[in-house]
């Protein structure tokens, strides 16, 4: 599997991404506008809650994508439709529970858990109830796209992917422009997510060849008991830890600073989506050169080097443009508040992004578990202890540190996992990520004399002039880089030829 195929099959995983980032980013823009910062703030709690309850699924998901995986290769279609009807039972039913632990426990989430009184704790709880709606259809949505990744279906999945938050988006965008009431939204979402998630059981009825009717026999699901261990530590790291400081934020200080820091949130965790959608090509790519040393010391140079150039150009644009973008999207006001959230924030995902969207599909390529495992805990375990001293030392700014401060767990895995390759792969690639670094700092520093010496006031004209410069600066980093595959050189200097 070469280089340019990698990077070509990357970059179209990476663009199906971007729709759904880029309406999600104009419905937070118009929900600003409207409902305001501080109901953009419960609208960010109910998105945590709801990602905290996913525990209830043990991530069961992958042991039935596995599962399918293998039946369907067989050509066992009648034991494949029996398990799919069983766990499909299983999981609707882990919907049907999370959504009444929604609608019983609204109350005591909004009043008791992030501290709503009055006619807010009661919008809250109200909120709480509808999630649980959405709560049944994210169940559904997760257990299609899973079996269809298992049957290898992996465009048609994808197409799924995009099709729920578009759909969802486009709708909420046109009730906030029609000044609906807002808190239909929610019921969108649900309403959007079940119907989606009817169309994918439909699909792969169709694609079996029989019809998945769900039933309920836990020896007929092809689950193991010890399945669920393993699923609940994955539901911990990926659900639970990772929203530790928006969950601090919005129980300890209150939804309004949530609200804003949600927004500075937003910007560098969109890129951050788009290089781990990246990750399944990756992934593809390490399984194909196992066996072989020599290819698999390539992959991975030019894979590091390319995830952590684009990773530390993105945060050194960020950081540049950071108030421009911030301005031109939420306001001023909103801009400058969630400003110095976004400066942390971007440096702290900038490291991940470095690492992670590469590295942790490498060492599952690689069959490296018990390094990813290490990673998993290593980095849950950093975001608790450093949030927890940030918050308590500076509230929210202080979690936005201590996002920060876990991004050292992704460099040292980073070293580790290069140090398994071997040939001081890992300072090679550092040293190059240190040059698209240094080439940052000159960028941002001519920005801001440029911006100063010809005074600008506009930020549109601002943004546009910065993103012209950042083309160029990104350009720069992809042509000089070391290890840069020779045929995305030469099509930068034929485009800019």
């Amino acid at each position: 599997m070469s280089i340019k195929n990698t990077t070509t099959d990357s970059l179209a995983g990476a663009i199906g991404q971007v729709v759904p980032i880029l309406l999600n980013l104009v419905f937070t823009s118009f929900f600003i506008a409207g409902p305001g910062v501080e109901n953009f703030g419960f609208y960010s709690e109910s998105i945590l809650l709801m990602g905290y309850l996913m525990i209830l699924d043990f991530a069961l998901v992958f042991p039935i994508m596995r599962n399918a995986g293998k039946l369907w290769h067989k050509g066992d279609l009648k034991g494949l439709n029996l398990q799919l009807n069983n766990n499909l039972g299983v999981y609707l039913m882990i919907g049907v529970l999370g959504a009444v632990v929604f609608w019983i426990g609204s109350g005591f989430f909004s009043k008791t858990l992030f501290g709503a009184q009055g006619e807010s704790g009661l919008m809250l709880s109200y909120i709480f109830k509808i999630t649980g709606i959405n709560f049944l259809g994210q169940v559904m949505l997760n257990w299609g796209k899973n079996v269809l990744n298992g049957l290898g279906k992996i465009k048609l999945s994808n197409l799924f992917f995009i099709s729920y938050p578009t759909l969802w988006g486009l709708v909420s965008i046109l009730i906030l422009l029609t000044e609906l009431d807002w808190l239909l939204i929610f019921w969108i979402k649900g309403i959007s997510a079940i119907l989606i998630g009817i169309i994918q059981i439909l699909s792969i009825s169709r694609i079996i060849g029989n019809r998945v009717i769900p039933s309920l026999n836990w020896s007929g699901t092809g689950l193991k008991k010890s399945d669920l261990p393993k699923g609940l530590s994955i539901r911990l790291n990926d659900q639970v830890f990772i929203r530790y400081d928006q969950f601090l934020i919005g129980a300890i200080i209150g939804a309004e600073t949530l609200g804003i820091y949600s927004v500075a949130f937003l910007i560098p965790n969109a890129v951050l989506l788009v290089l781990y959608k990246m990750n399944e090509f990756v992934v593809h790519g390490t399984t194909k050169l196992i066996d072989k040393s020599d290819d698999l010391f390539s992959f991975f140079k030019t894979g590091a080097s390319i995830f952590g150039l684009i990773s530390i150009a993105t945060t050194i644009t960020l950081i540049s443009l950071g108030q421009e973008i911030l301005d031109v999207w939420v306001g001023q006001e909103i801009g400058l508040a969630a400003m110095p959230y976004l400066t942390l924030l971007a440096i702290g995902m900038g490291i991940t992004g470095a690492f992670a969207p590469f590295g942790i599909p490498f060492l599952l390529g690689s069959d490296m578990f018990h390094l990813l495992a290490q990673y998993k805990w290593s980095k849950s375990a950093s975001l608790f202890l450093f949030v927890s001293i940030g918050m308590w030392h500076d509230g929210a700014l202080g979690a936005a540190y201590g996002v920060l401060a876990s991004g050292v767990i992704d460099l040292y895995f980073f070293f580790k996992t290069s140090g398994k390759i071997g040939s001081g792969i890992g300072i090679k690639v550092f040293l190059n990520w240190i040059l698209a670094l240094a080439l940052g700092l000159v960028f941002y520093f001519c920005l801001e004399l440029f911006f100063t010496h010809l005074g600008f006031e506009n930020p549109f004209f601002k943004l546009g002039t910065g993103v012209i410069l950042a083309g160029v600066f990104w350009l720069t980093c992809l042509v000089i880089g070391p290890w840069v595959p020779v045929e995305i050189r030469k099509k930068i200097l034929k485009f800019v030829g």
